[in-house]
């Protein structure tokens, strides 16, 4: 059977703080404070997928199993087949007038007509992954599953460091700083090119100032000034994957900043981009609708932040304003 995915945990942290003292240097017992606090965390987490595998007969236009077997279909035969309109028979109002029929067989397409780069992807679908014979509650005859097992990994630190200096009766400032750092690092398909997962990383950190200001024992100022800088990066860390094995149009795939990896592809339309007639962009004439290039998932995304907070408080008998 599939092996069981490993389960581990490690958490740890600790904390330290106190009054700042160098010998023969620096005394700050009543002045200089300082804390450093550090967390850790790394989990690998079982985790189960399971895809819809494409039936191999399709590719050659018999998609006479494709029917509706559920308790939705209470003819059964013929009447629970889920029909494939073509879309060269649309209306004025872009919807398929008449069902597929090849050499007389309904719901047969003439292979001919198949998109080159779905062909393609069926292919590759069916050479990366051996669907499973187990049989799913709910799962109709023509379906096949890939099931597999795997880990997601996930870890994270976090530091928090700060100062605290006395001057005086009056007026204290601290110095705080915070690092924050993630990874969330899974796949989710078979191993190769149709790999998909996600390589999620988070990083943020904050620092400020913070002064405090005594004008009387009921009048009180605080200023404080923080810098915060939030950024992520989403990723696959495999781009090796050479596009024009699947057949796209050469022109579309030399206008792409980034040239290996497995695209994102959504079939839309027999002209490409939903279009009811051939675009004046050639490259999208093909058929498929919209593409997003490898470099999708591999973005920087900066978000900083500056805050100026002054706060007067000021009681006076039951009252603090």
């Amino acid at each position: 059977g599939t092996p069981r995915p490993t389960h581990t945990e490690d958490q740890y942290g600790f904390e330290i703080g106190g009054p700042v003292y160098i010998p023969h240097l620096y005394n700050g017992r009543n002045k200089t404070f300082f804390m450093f606090n550090m967390e850790r965390l790394k989990e690998d987490l079982p985790a189960n997928w399971r895809f819809d595998m494409p039936s191999a007969q399709w590719l050659t236009g018999d998609f006479s199993n494709l029917g509706d077997f559920s308790s939705n279909c209470l003819g059964g035969g013929s009447s629970c087949l889920i029909p494939i309109y073509d879309p060269a028979t649309r209306n004025a109002a872009g919807t398929a007038q008449q069902i597929f029929d090849f050499n007389g067989q309904i719901n047969h397409v003439d292979p001919a007509r198949f998109n080159p780069v779905a062909v393609n992807v069926i292919k590759l679908i069916l050479a990366s992954a051996t669907p499973t014979t187990q049989r799913f509650p709910g799962e109709a005859p023509w379906e096949t599953m890939w099931v597999d097992n795997g880990t997601q990994n996930q870890w994270s630190h976090n530091y928090i460091f700060k100062i605290d200096q006395v001057i005086g009766d009056k007026d204290r400032v601290s110095v705080n700083y915070f690092h924050h750092q993630s990874l969330n690092d899974y796949f989710t398909a078979p191993a190769g090119p149709l790999a998909n997962g996600e390589n999620f990383g988070e990083y943020s950190l904050v620092t400020g100032v913070d002064w405090v200001h005594t004008f009387r024992s009921n009048l009180l100022l605080d200023f404080h000034v923080s810098y915060q800088r939030y950024w992520r990066k989403d990723g696959y860390p495999d781009l090796q994957y050479n596009p024009a094995q699947l057949g796209f149009d050469p022109n579309l795939l030399a206008s792409l900043p980034t040239k290996n990896g497995f695209p994102q592809i959504s079939f839309n339309g027999p002209y490409g981009n939903g279009a009811a007639s051939p675009t004046s962009n050639a490259s999208l004439n093909p058929g498929y609708g919209s593409w997003i290039d490898p470099s999708r998932d591999n973005y920087y995304m900066p978000d900083d932040t500056i805050s100026v907070a002054p706060t007067i408080t000021w009681i006076r008998g039951k009252h603090t304003l």
